[in-house]
């Protein structure tokens, strides 16, 4: 198709407010607690549920997204862990970027009934 640039959309999910709850709490256990009181401070001036997807260059979780493929960075691990109540997709990848860590990592909740999905992926 000519023009054709958009990625293929592996996954979007979209979360109930207790899925995304569970998963936040799991979340600020893990974190430090300067982390924690910035997500908290920001989660009181934003109560949606932001919703997840996943393309083929990049992931999307509610307006900000990180890129898992690009010139210079690549995707290296993804991992579907069970944690009781949630499972958590945990994606490691390459920024790309001289200035940040030599990779990035994110942590999305996979909805119930999505887990076929999240394997795919992986």
């Amino acid at each position: 198709m000519e023009g054709h640039n958009e990625k293929a959309v592996l996954a979007h999910w979209v979360y109930t407010r207790d899925e995304w709850k569970t998963f936040m709490r799991k979340e600020n256990r893990r974190q430090r607690f300067f982390h924690w009181l910035i997500h908290c401070l920001g989660h009181r001036l934003n109560k949606a549920i932001p919703e997840v997807e996943i393309t083929t260059d990049k992931i999307s979780v509610g307006n900000r997204y990180h890129r898992i493929n690009s010139e210079n960075g690549r995707l290296r691990r993804v991992n579907i862990l069970d944690e009781g109540l949630i499972n958590i997709l945990e994606i490691r990848y390459d920024s790309g970027h001289e200035n940040f860590e030599d990779f990035m990592e994110i942590r999305i909740p996979v909805p119930r009934g999505k887990l076929k999905e999240a394997i795919l992926f992986q």
